[in-house]
């Protein structure tokens, strides 16, 4: 292990032609493929593909020189956190390597269905409350919108873009399940579990503004009032920190599932190193402030 816990180019080399890449890869939780770029973009020599099974046999086999380089002792994007190799790439270049995974491996969908298909347990019980639905009272309420109950997955939309939201909240929901994680309801709130993390989610018709003048005031004064603008948006997170999708004219929502649930996915993971980092700092903060009261205590302060 390097002193600085990043692997070099000489170590990454060393690994390889010790340990298969796939292997290393499973070990640690990263794509081989990611392992195999980063060899050949530090022009690192990997093992040919009858390499391992000649050594397993003891046959001869040889083992390519690393070439040297202007920079020989460059680290590779692998740092190595708790025993395990942790990939550090340019968020763009995760983001987009995430999502084309997403996209290769699930059948996503490019229009809105016409109805709903085998529906999730909880897209059958948010239609249903639709349906026999009773309007609650409160300012915040607004009067063209549909709100789901308690304890259903969150969907604000007017009534005639009802089934558009559930089926894109059906289609979010199977596609956040194949990727092993789950969704929780807690009254009015909607949260997808993702790695242990909580986020926030709903599903929602923009408003838009417009002005109507006041029949009763002899001014012609207008008022402003919010309508349903038609257009559905997916969100996640909470005021301080929220992220929108919209469809447009040429996409619908369900066009920018791969999108949405890599999002989620990198706002999970950065969520966890975020505590991690405020829990180291919590942990050497409390040091220094032990050490600072002995030092005092010495001193008779």
């Amino acid at each position: 292990m390097e002193a600085n816990n990043k692997i070099s180019r000489k170590k990454l080399y060393q690994l390889i032609w010790n340990t298969p890449i796939t292997k290393l890869a499973k070990q640690h939780g990263i794509p081989a493929d990611a392992i195999r770029n980063i060899c050949k973009k530090l022009e690192i020599p990997t093992p040919s593909s009858g390499y391992w099974s000649k050594l397993k046999f003891n046959k001869p086999v040889e083992i390519l020189p690393l070439p040297k380089i202007k920079n020989d002792n460059q680290e590779t994007n692998i740092e190595i956190i708790n025993g395990k190799w942790v990939l550090k790439e340019h968020f763009q270049s995760v983001f987009y390597r995430l999502k084309n995974e997403i996209e290769a491996n699930y059948k996503l969908p490019n229009k809105t269905p016409e109805k709903l298909i085998k529906p999730h347990p909880l897209i059958k019980a948010a239609k249903a409350d639709l349906k026999n639905y009773q309007h609650p009272k409160g300012w915040i309420f607004k009067k063209h919108i549909r709100y789901t109950s308690q304890n259903i997955v969150n969907i604000e939309v007017s009534k005639e873009n009802i089934l558009k939201a559930l089926c894109f909240m059906d289609a979010f929901i199977k596609l956040i399940e194949k990727r092993n994680h789950s969704i929780v309801i807690n009254g009015y709130h909607t949260e997808v579990i993702i790695f242990e993390e909580r986020i926030t989610i709903r599903c929602r018709e923009v408003l838009k503004r417009i002005k109507i003048k006041d029949p009763h005031s002899m001014y012609n004064r207008e008022d402003t009032v919010l309508i349903p603008s038609g257009i559905i948006a997916f969100e996640m997170g909470k005021s301080y920190w929220k992220r929108e999708w919209r469809e447009s004219e040429k996409k619908p929502l369900e066009t920018k599932l791969s999108n949405i649930v890599t999002s989620l996915e990198l706002k999970a993971k950065k969520q966890i190193e975020e505590r991690i980092e405020n829990e180291k700092w919590h942990i050497e903060n409390e040091k220094r402030l032990k050490i600072e009261k002995e030092e005092q205590k010495k001193l008779g302060l």
